[in-house]
């Protein structure tokens, strides 16, 4: 059964558990300004073995279910294995807050250090969230290829292109942090 999608539960739950990551797709170009929605919550942990056993407990869960590569169901999940992650570049998961990708390789970018380098820090609650840059985001819809990350590419070129123009704009908001209001009442 689909689950509501709840950005602020996987972040609260993630500054719970210590869970190292940097932000990226949808919810990381949202955050920067680019006119998007979305259903899910893409993530780069940080890869320490102690890292991932500890976003592996947060994400294990009785709801929790798992969609293997080029499979288009999720299957009962409910105890997930740190060494999971490592086995492919991204792994879908469907939790209590909604839709996760784990990604251990941004496409065009690179691994966690190269994404983390370059990524825009913002403050929330009690916590630093690093988000992908704009630049890197783009760099991974643009080599993805996707039709729905070329959708998605003019609006991340006008979000950059504000961002470049007014680098402070965007401070963080529970509003920016809604994945479906419209960016405009932002």
């Amino acid at each position: 059964m689909p689950r509501e999608f709840q950005l602020i539960g996987y972040l609260r739950l993630f500054a719970e558990a210590g869970v190292e990551y940097v932000l990226v797709g949808g919810v990381g170009a949202r955050i920067q300004g680019a006119a998007t929605t979305t259903q899910d919550i893409d993530i780069m942990p940080e890869p320490s073995v102690e890292n991932m056993e500890r976003l592996a407990r947060s994400l294990s869960h009785e709801q929790t279910e798992k969609k293997d590569f080029g499979m288009t169901e999720y299957v009962p999940h409910p105890v997930i294995d740190p060494m999971e992650f490592r086995a492919s570049d991204v792994s879908s998961f469907r939790t209590r807050f909604g839709v996760i990708d784990v990604l251990m390789d941004l496409p065009g970018v690179g691994a966690f250090d190269a994404v983390h380098r370059n990524a825009r820090r913002y403050e929330w609650e009690t916590v630093t969230l690093s988000v992908a840059s704009l630049d890197d985001i783009i760099a991974s819809k643009e080599t993805a290829d996707r039709a729905k990350d070329r959708r998605a590419l003019d609006a991340l070129y006008q979000a950059r292109d504000h961002l470049r123009e007014h680098p402070d704009a965007y401070e963080l908001s529970d509003r920016a942090l809604d994945p479906e209001r419209d960016i405009d009442e932002i």
